[in-house]
């Protein structure tokens, strides 16, 4: 699992650009396979709409855990202030 939290702003933005990139070439593929394989167009767009979902549930997942670290940051900023 990544550790979001070892990870700094600019290694998230990376990350989240990579993710990006990865559904924009899937996208492609997809356009090029259907143009070449007509018959063929139903499977390959249902296989590429798996994958972005796939691709997208990691997005989700690294932004759940980003959410989580500000929330522990806070509760930990929180905590000191009360001691």
């Amino acid at each position: 699992m990544i550790e979001v939290i070892n990870m700094t702003e600019k290694d998230k933005r990376v990350l989240k650009y990579a993710i990006d990139n990865l559904i924009a070439r899937e996208n492609n593929l997809c356009e090029g396979s259907c143009k070449n394989n007509p018959v063929h167009r139903a499977e390959r767009e249902r296989d590429r709409d798996l994958i972005i979902f796939g691709i997208r549930d990691v997005l989700c997942e690294v932004e759940r855990l980003e959410e989580q670290e500000k929330e522990m940051l806070e509760k930990a900023k929180h905590e000191v202030v009360q001691f």
